[in-house]
């Protein structure tokens, strides 16, 4: 039961005595962000070896675990959203090795933005869910670490399917 509860909170919903509530009320309206991510990345040539589909079922995994890892979630969840930068670097942007250091994200996500693949405030929010999930980061006042770490998890995966999508796009365009 603990477990269920626990899937159902990674997406998005509480059980309150015995009852389902959504943790967002515009959660009904859509179909959980993970699913279309990982349907997204495999639609792609991003993820060949299915590594990065791997670690975000690692960050789920770590989430339900009984007692959860929440530290292990949001560190599996932040891999993926740096291999998925580094693989659209490396496949769409095939630059000479002294452009970027592709060992360090803000290297990565600044390469990007200077090949125009996003803009600046995009970049900025990618920085900082990246920072947000970075050990050592402090939970937000107010939030359980449960909360915390589900938060984290949805930014993370956001940014996942961003890129992702961004990187389809630019794809087809090409």
């Amino acid at each position: 039961y603990d477990d269920l509860k626990r899937c159902l909170l990674l997406d998005g919903f509480l059980v309150r005595e015995r009852e389902l509530a959504p943790v967002d009320p515009s959660i009904s309206d859509s179909a959980p962000i993970e699913d279309d991510l990982v349907a997204g990345i495999k639609l792609t040539d991003l993820d060949p070896h299915g590594e990065i589909v791997g670690k975000l079922n690692d960050s789920a995994e770590s989430f339900r675990r009984n007692a959860p890892d929440y530290n292990a979630c949001l560190t599996n969840a932040r891999v993926a959203l740096e291999a998925i930068a580094r693989e659209i670097a490396r496949r769409k942007f095939h630059a000479d090795p002294s452009a970027y250091d592709a060992t360090k994200w803000g290297s990565i996500v600044a390469h990007l933005r200077k090949q125009d693949f996003f803009s600046v405030e995009e970049e900025r929010g990618l920085v900082g869910v990246y920072a947000f999930l970075s050990p050592g980061a402090h939970r937000p006042i107010g939030l359980t670490e449960e909360e915390a770490c589900r938060l984290g998890r949805s930014m993370a995966l956001s940014m996942c399917w961003y890129l992702v999508r961004r990187y389809a796009d630019h794809q087809k365009a090409a």
